[in-house]
């Protein structure tokens, strides 16, 4: 029992006042109520206190010794006591702040993961666009060469990435005339493409 008028721990909890029992407790006016274990001589009782709030009760009792409890033993418990409040103190935040760090943990891990599959959904979508921006680049270049009694005209393409900025064409021309186009964008990727497209468009219409 922790009330404080049937046990000596309850006493000790609601004073918060160490206590030093010397004897059985019922011969104290101020525990008649409490029931005594049969054995103990005498008794240290010490709250562990930090910041005012009980966290527990230091209990020592002597049962089988011919030693009794003074007050250098009492003040011996008391600053026992108080390592022991701050040890369980700090073992509390430690266990909260260890708990806090595995769900903060948690968490990113969670938000990790979802910025990850958003991530994985525009790499796909962004890939699907290059490819079609590389089918459309290709059909820009010409599928065939003009032929000229003169000059044998030969062409091979080959991107250093999915889509390049590189061009080339034959143009058929007034008066038998090949016009040869040979164009390198800076860059690659989608710019790239997009600038050769002009470049075709334009050509396009000088011819």
């Amino acid at each position: 029992s922790l009330d404080a008028e049937e046990s000596i721990t309850g006493w000790v909890i609601k004073n918060k006042q160490p206590l030093l029992l010397s004897g059985r407790a019922d011969h104290d006016p101020r525990f008649t109520k409490i029931k005594w274990k049969e054995g103990i001589k005498c008794s240290i009782n010490v709250p562990l206190v930090y910041r005012g709030v009980i966290k527990g009760t230091l209990n020592l009792n002597i049962i089988q010794s011919e030693h009794v409890f003074n007050e250098d033993d009492l003040e011996t418990a008391v600053t026992l006591a108080n390592h022991v409040s701050v040890a369980i103190e700090n073992s509390t935040l430690f266990k909260n702040l260890q708990q806090s760090l595995i769900e903060y943990l948690r968490m990113t891990n969670e938000n990790i993961k979802s910025k990850n599959e958003e991530l994985r959904i525009a790499k796909e979508r962004i890939d699907n666009e290059i490819r079609t921006v590389a089918i459309v680049q290709q059909g820009l270049l010409p599928r065939s060469l003009p032929k000229s009694d003169r000059i044998d005209v030969a062409a091979m393409y080959a991107a250093s990435t999915t889509v390049g900025g590189d061009y080339y064409d034959c143009l058929e021309m007034d008066e038998g005339k090949i016009g040869i186009v040979i164009a390198d964008v800076t860059g690659h990727g989608l710019s790239a493409a997009f600038v050769m497209t002009m470049i075709k468009i334009l050509l396009f219409y000088l011819n």
